[in-house]
């Protein structure tokens, strides 16, 4: 799906809004796909979701291999969350 800018931003806060309710724990990239506004064939892809995590600067993220696959998992910053 193409975002313009108004979408860029609703996708970054929700996106926002489920790693802040999980604020302890990584969570794997694919545990953000489809979430309630972007979902079925609005759904953002796993670059969307890097791009947006990033530009936001309030998250961290971690890469893990597996032979072929690598796993993103993304946590908000502490100082963000204010922990």
């Amino acid at each position: 799906m193409r975002l313009n800018h108004t979408l860029r931003q609703y996708a970054a806060e929700e996106l926002l809004a489920i790693l802040g309710s999980r604020p302890e724990e990584w969570v794997p990239t694919r545990d953000l796909v489809g979430t309630p506004r972007f979902h079925g064939t609005k759904t953002l892809r796993s670059r969307q979701f890097i791009g947006l995590l990033r530009a936001s600067g309030m998250t961290e993220d971690r890469a893990y291999t597996y032979g072929p696959y690598t796993q993103i998992v993304w946590r908000t910053k502490p100082e963000a969350t204010g922990n």
